[in-house]
């Protein structure tokens, strides 16, 4: 066998073991990386999934790259895309092959707190997150009044 296609092989191999790692750990809730903390989160808010989501944040960190290395950004660089497909491609079918329900409960209040967090913190009122199947909480704003979120 070539040495290339080995190691391509093996490559492609350490991506599904990755993605599979993930998913088993958010789903064990045991937490996860902070690299894809934020498309975990996101994922509960708006109606896309944890790999659409890693995928969108992966492609801001490459354009992020090809902004700060200007020219010394080689072309090369750009199958990181094709990568990052394969990869986002294995978090959801890694997900679709786990347990047929979503997340769990004890991950709920969690993701839930850190959106709503979120929200507070920026005035905005919260989309409708019908995944999520909480209560709105009562969120303390600076001034004293305690303001509903309702979703």
């Amino acid at each position: 066998m070539n040495a290339k296609l080995r190691r391509c092989i093996w490559f492609v191999l350490g991506i599904l073991l990755n993605s599979l790692g993930i998913v088993l750990i958010t789903k064990a809730a045991l937490g996860n990386s902070p690299i894809s903390s934020l498309p975990y989160v996101l994922s509960f808010a708006f109606p896309l999934t944890l790999g659409q989501f890693t995928f969108l944040v992966n492609l801001l960190f490459i354009a992020g790259q090809m902004v700060l290395r200007r020219r010394n950004f080689a072309p090369i660089q750009l199958l990181q895309i094709v990568v990052n497909v394969i990869f986002s491609g294995c978090i959801d079918t890694s997900t679709a092959s786990g347990s047929p329900t979503s997340t769990p409960s004890i991950l709920r209040p969690t993701a839930a707190a850190a959106v709503w967090t979120r929200w507070a913190a920026s005035g905005a009122r919260p989309l409708n997150c019908p995944r999520m199947n909480l209560p709105a909480p009562a969120i303390p704003f600076p001034d004293g009044v305690n303001t509903v979120i309702r979703l």
